[in-house]
């Protein structure tokens, strides 16, 4: 068995915040740790000759309950009560199944409201108030990094049987989310949202060919696939479709983006936040990079005839569904949920590069993470089953989501295929978009840029809100020195 906990605090000096261009060693297993109650001494059930086979010993928890908590719309990414006839929830439902065999368990699943805000929490303070209610729960992204500020949530290092050496753990998750050997939240295969959820390209085909655009496919292969690029094909797109000589939402556009650009700065390799040897933690958006994606931006946005900024990230949506823009940014749900719905012929790509220089292509993720209660008293239980579900995730789940739905549903061509799987192997959800909630410089593209008005002084912007950002850094860095 695999726990990280005291590796992972030598690791720390060499430790930097994931971005898609950097790539550190996984965290790998410290010790052994002692059985589960009732585990017989026969050997694992599966061998490690197979990458897909987890390392787990043979168990019997005797119906024990593992309780699931997450909030209200997002259960369904880990657990379903029944089948449906729909793939994906149909594997999800036999993960489950295979698990609760396996081990002869009890799994339940529960939604609940889950305010965005920590001071007011039932949840939080339920867990404060020493309730001992579910084994794993997930809440709003931005709520479960403040819970585990605020001591609510368990070190998940410390749990035994987890195999960070398996696939169905992404390294970059574990990079970006461990901080002083220390991390709190889980995105990995237990949940599909972490695909999901992430970011990509959208094109419409008809667009393209009207305007004599060959699809950018071979482009990206090439790793040419820029943000410059991308703005010089959108520049002559704009048409006045409604004729009231005014730039609207009624009109033809090249590309449209919009002002709450979650996920935006990470998918250009921009880590708000980072990692240091020596302060533990640093606020790294003063530099070259983050003034190359504000004036790129601009120009794409406001300074092209072909790209509109809008303030509602829903409206991008329906102008896309409409045909109304030939490029937009959105994620991989946007397929399931909308786009698959519309006439739209559309494709695939990965968010562009922010310049020739970039080495990979890059995509941000905002998977809504899970974490473990300190309420939590079945921890021997609580880490075999994390291990076990998020193996089932991989081997079960994440193909049908992404392998038939993604690609044979929702892709419209081999190429969009190929680019599927260069988007998800690219993700990552980055510590900085977690824990800065919703201060200026985390969110810079979001607060200096609105529809009527952009402002590309970064200097100014920064100087104004780094003493609030340092702050909220310094209240991390505590918390991750002294966990309670």
């Amino acid at each position: 068995m695999k726990n990280i906990s005291r590796l992972a605090a030598l690791l720390m000096s060499a430790l930097l915040l994931a971005s898609c261009g950097e790539a550190a060693a996984s965290p790998n297993a410290g010790g052994e740790t002692e059985p589960v109650q009732g585990e017989n001494d026969q050997p694992a059930e599966t061998t490690t000759e197979d990458p897909n086979a987890d390392s787990l010993p043979a168990a019997d928890l005797e119906g024990e309950e593992f309780r699931i908590w997450s909030r209200i719309g997002q259960l369904m990414y880990i657990y379903v009560d029944e089948m449906d006839g729909d793939v994906i929830n149909d594997a999800v439902y036999t993960a489950i199944s295979n698990v609760k065999e396996r081990f002869n368990v009890s799994i339940t699943g529960t939604e609940y409201d889950c305010e965005i805000n920590t001071s007011n929490n039932k949840i939080g303070n339920s867990i404060l108030a020493g309730d001992d209610f579910c084994e794993i729960l997930s809440c709003h992204d931005r709520t479960m990094a403040q819970f585990s500020l605020a001591g609510m949530l368990s070190n998940v290092n410390d749990l035994p049987y987890l195999d960070y050496s398996k696939p169905w753990w992404p390294e970059r998750s574990l990079q970006t989310l461990t901080i002083n050997g220390i991390m709190y939240l889980i995105s990995n295969s237990i949940s599909y949202g972490n695909i999901r959820a992430t970011n990509c390209t959208y094109f419409d085909k008809a667009k393209l060919d009207a305007y004599g655009i060959e699809y950018p496919y071979q482009t990206v292969r090439d790793g040419a696939w820029t943000l410059d690029l991308m703005t010089e094909l959108c520049k002559d797109a704009y048409e006045d479709l409604n004729g009231d000589g005014k730039r609207d939402n009624g009109d033809n556009y090249g590309f449209v983006g919009f002002q709450s650009a979650y996920r935006l700065i990470e998918s250009f390799e921009i880590v708000p936040y980072r990692a240091d040897p020596e302060k533990i933690l640093i606020v790294d958006v003063d530099n070259d990079r983050t003034r190359e994606l504000i004036n790129k931006y601009y120009k794409l946005c406001f300074e092209s005839a072909g790209g509109l900024f809008l303030a509602e990230d829903g409206s991008y949506r329906e102008m896309f569904n409409n045909g109304r823009t030939m490029f937009t940014f959105g994620t991989l749900a946007d397929a399931v949920t909308t786009f698959r719905y519309s006439d739209v012929q559309y494709g695939f790509l990965p968010m562009p590069k922010l310049n020739d220089a970039q080495q990979n292509y890059c995509s941000g993720s905002n998977d809504v993470p899970f974490g473990v209660p300190i309420t939590n008293s079945k921890r021997e239980m609580t880490g075999m089953l994390i291990e076990a579900l998020s193996a089932e995730g991989y081997r079960v789940v994440q193909p049908a989501f992404f392998e038939v739905a993604m690609k044979q549903k929702f892709a419209s061509d081999e190429d969009s295929v190929e680019m599927l799987d260069i988007i998800a192997e690219n993700r990552v959800l980055d510590f900085g978009y977690l824990y800065c909630g919703n201060l200026p410089l985390c969110r810079f593209i979001s607060f200096m840029f609105t529809p009527k008005k952009a402002n590309t002084d970064f200097d100014s912007f920064y100087a104004k809100n780094i003493q609030k950002e340092q702050a909220n850094v310094d209240a991390i860095i505590e918390a991750y020195m002294n966990p309670a």
